[in-house]
């Protein structure tokens, strides 16, 4: 069983000629914040409710960093609870989902690999990763090699994905191949992103607030209590004339001729920044 002493990744954009990823930027010394998921789903069932999808998520919040520890099991048995997730029987493929409350921007990827410190085979290898917009489009897509697991490393392996994917709402990942195990095994999954940025997704990225209607014809409302300014902001993070007012906690948005798609309000209040997405029809 080969271990990798040296944490190494090979990345790859896959764009489609269809396809416009909206990345920006994300140096490697950029603050950054994790996001947490609403939910995590997956196609490949779970080995024991013990070692339930969910446990992907538990302990991850948005100051989780690589250098967190999560632990491994270290009997033969499922005598634990809470530590990570592992597939159904024989089943060493299929999609993790990982599902935001609000849209996020998204330039890491932390893997604590393996279950068991019996099995670090069983160790995600060949990954590839979708990020969906908020309307279920694919904003690009990334392949990427995750190291196997260290018995004696207990954070994670963090992959820099050298641009940042904004407005992303779910992540699929379709785990391709394994180190050599039977069944998918991991202790945790998560995602990060700049935790400050003049694009859609940000500092506000984890402050969301609901618009409605949704979608919109020409006006949304927005309840923002202690609103004091609000810009909107198209896909690629530039600024649209829209007619605004700010009245009782409330942020209300008109415009005439705005194109179909997805926008994010950017929202300042006495407390900090706060995001809303505004879809229009």
């Amino acid at each position: 069983m080969e271990q990798l002493s040296a944490r190494v990744t090979s990345f790859v954009l896959v764009a489609a000629a269809s396809v416009i990823a909206l990345v920006t930027a994300a140096p490697a010394s950029a603050q950054l914040a994790t996001r947490v998921p609403s939910s995590i789903t997956t196609t490949i069932g779970e080995f024991t409710p013990i070692a339930a999808v969910a446990n992907l998520s538990l302990g991850i919040t948005s100051a989780t960093d690589s250098s967190t520890t999560f632990p491994y099991e270290t009997t033969t048995q499922f005598t634990s609870s809470g530590i990570g997730y592992i597939s159904q029987f024989g089943l060493a493929a299929g999609t993790l989902t990982f599902n935001f409350p609000q849209p996020v921007s998204i330039s890491h990827l932390y893997v604590w690999n393996a279950y068991f410190t019996i099995e670090l085979d069983h160790s995600i290898n060949q990954v590839e990763m979708t990020f969906f917009d908020v309307n279920n489009s694919v904003l690009t897509t990334w392949n990427t090699l995750v190291p196997i697991a260290t018995i004696g490393d207990l954070t994670a392996y963090s992959s820099n994905l050298t641009l940042a994917v904004n407005g992303v709402s779910k992540v699929e990942m379709n785990v391709q191949t394994l180190h050599g195990g039977n069944e998918i095994s991991l202790r945790r999954i998560a995602f990060a992103g700049p935790a400050e940025s003049n694009g859609i997704a940000g500092a506000f990225a984890d402050s969301p607030a609901p618009a409605y209607p949704c979608p919109a014809t020409d006006a949304v409302t927005i309840p923002v209590p202690g609103a004091r300014s609000v810009v909107l902001l198209d896909a690629s993070g530039r600024e649209v004339a829209v007619q605004t007012i700010i009245s009782s906690g409330l942020v209300q948005l008109a415009w005439q001729g705005l194109a179909s798609g997805t926008y994010f309000a950017r929202i300042t209040t006495h407390a900090g920044l706060v995001r809303s997405a505004v879809v229009v029809q």
